[in-house]
């Protein structure tokens, strides 16, 4: 008695191989059409999860790459010292403190001759950096009278708090910044610490702005204020 599956065939004219006696009827999956369809899917598979790994790894070389660019083309930094002092009055001993700081080292540094001040300048003329340390706000107002002065169309925003690292708020300790906008572009930064006042005003051409702030966030947190004859409490410097 012929198969289920030659009678089917049969029944509904489908000539199969059955049908015409060429044997037992191949099944739909294991017919040469459905394997040839069945390799070339598992081939285009292939080649998307090669495509898909190739992809994932070139994209992985090209951020590793990126890092690495980022990293060995950060501009280089150089310590520059400050000092500044007053006089001992009577029930009151002087202060003498060092602040160092890093600073962009392409820049061409102008010391003053009294040595609580620095100037830099960039050598293609972009801007300056200045950088003071007083005792008092009142030590501060020669450099704030020099910046109007030179700069009168700088208006520095209202003050921020800023977060620097080391900052000691509970010690009287704090970092504020000023945003400066306009024809020029830059910052003032104030940063208050162990009985100092270290200023910190940048103002260059808006087109140099961008990389130069992504090199002063570098700068701030190595501001140190290092009490040479002690802090007035007597309690240890910093």
């Amino acid at each position: 008695m012929p198969a289920l599956s030659t009678l089917v065939a049969l029944n509904l004219g489908l000539g199969t191989g059955a049908a015409a006696g060429a044997g037992p009827a191949t099944t739909s999956r294991d017919s040469p059409v459905a394997k040839t369809a069945t390799a070339r899917r598992g081939t285009k598979a292939t080649r998307a999860t090669k495509t898909t790994k190739a992809t994932k790894a070139a994209k992985a070389t090209k951020d590793d790459s990126s890092t690495r660019a980022r990293k060995e083309t950060l501009p280089a930094l150089r310590l520059m010292e400050l000092e500044v002092r007053t006089q001992s009055q009577p029930g009151q001993p002087g202060l003498h403190r060092k602040v160092r700081m890093a600073v962009p080292a392409e820049w061409t540094p102008e010391a003053e001759g009294d040595g609580r001040s620095i100037r830099l300048f960039w050598p293609s003329g972009e801007g300056r950096i200045l950088v003071a340390v007083a005792l008092s706000p009142v030590g501060l107002n020669e450099y704030l009278s020099e910046l109007k002065a030179t700069h009168p169309s700088v208006a520095p925003s209202p003050p921020m708090a800023m977060e620097l690292p080391g900052i000691r708020p509970d010690l009287g300790e704090r970092a504020t910044r000023f945003s400066i906008d306009g024809p020029e572009k830059g910052e003032m930064v104030m940063i208050e610490r162990n009985d100092a006042i270290v200023l910190i005003v940048t103002i260059v051409a808006p087109s140099a702005w961008g990389d130069l702030a992504r090199t002063l966030a570098r700068c701030y947190p190595t501001v140190e204020v290092q009490a040479v004859d002690g802090h007035r409490d007597g309690s240890p410097s910093r």
